[in-house]
């Protein structure tokens, strides 16, 4: 059986039930396979730990580096994917799993300081071939504990919650999506552009030909991420944000709305539960510069 066999959709969400078997609070990492099987593509072979067995892959279309054992069994892995945050840095987010069994052996350790290293190399090139050089990087560790955080040089930033609404076709029998027509006084209108990178789009809501509200969204296997949803100072309160994600809605129509929220964003929170939202967990986050 070849490696890419191994290493399918069905393989790897095993693997993570498998690291959060024993964990209080399940982290499911962002990976999102475009193919269902055989996604892998391997680009290298490393030795680990002398003649232990253990190998290290790396996987171009994720960018994610998988751990296996000499038997071709997957016992962990890392995963990271970057965004431009609000202030315009740069954040690599970074994701650690290794199952129960193959724990304590600094696994984990070794894996992201490779993927650090592939990040470095990658970010400097970036850098030389962008006019965005100035700037700044961080290393964002998300769902893992505070002790390996630390370990790894990273100190505490944040939590997260994750919120989670039924699909469109499903909740808008009931009350709990917003009536677009009657949440303002105002006329709206809701432009949706299509950017580069396959299945992301970026919403506008206007307000009397004003922007009033924006989001982006994630077309991913079985639900849509929504991502950066702003609504301008002059037009809060107004439940113009949930109107606009109810148009997104409306695009996926059967698949799940999934978004995350910073902790202290008691005002986003609100406006989120009144659209819809229901809490599914929350996570920590670990911050480091690059």
């Amino acid at each position: 059986m070849s490696l890419k066999e191994i290493i399918s959709h069905e393989k790897m969400n095993e693997l993570i039930k498998l690291c959060n078997q024993d964990s209080f609070n399940s982290y499911e990492p962002y990976i999102d396979f475009d193919v269902p099987t055989c996604p892998v593509q391997i680009m290298k072979s490393t030795p680990l730990l002398n003649n232990s067995g253990i190998s290290l892959y790396s996987d171009q279309n994720t960018s994610a580096l998988y751990l296996l054992s000499h038997s071709n069994e997957l016992i962990g892995f890392c995963s990271a994917f970057s965004y431009m945050d609000k202030d315009n840095s740069i954040i690599y987010e970074l994701s650690v799993m290794i199952t129960p069994a193959y724990r304590r052996h600094r696994l984990g350790t070794f894996i992201l300081s490779e993927m650090i290293s592939e990040i470095t190399e990658s970010h400097i090139a970036l850098m030389k071939d962008t006019a965005i050089h100035d700037c700044p990087a961080f290393l964002l560790l998300a769902g893992s504990n505070e002790y390996f955080a630390q370990q790894n040089g990273f100190e505490y930033s944040h939590s997260e919650h994750f919120m989670q609404r039924e699909p469109f076709s499903l909740l808008k029998k009931s009350s709990g999506v917003s009536n677009m027509a009657g949440s303002s006084p105002c006329t709206l209108s809701v432009k949706r552009r299509v950017c580069r990178e396959q299945r992301r789009y970026i919403y506008r809501l206007f307000a009397e030909g004003t922007s009033a509200a924006r989001c982006t969204v994630y077309d991913c296997s079985d639900y849509i991420n929504i991502a950066n949803v702003y609504t301008n100072k002059a037009f809060r309160g107004r439940g113009l944000a949930g109107c606009l994600i109810d148009c997104a809605a409306k695009d996926f129509p059967d698949k799940k709305l999934l978004l995350q929220v910073s902790g202290s964003n008691t005002a986003a929170i609100h406006a989120y539960t009144k659209a819809g939202f229901e809490f599914i967990k929350t996570y920590d986050y670990y911050k480091a510069e690059l």
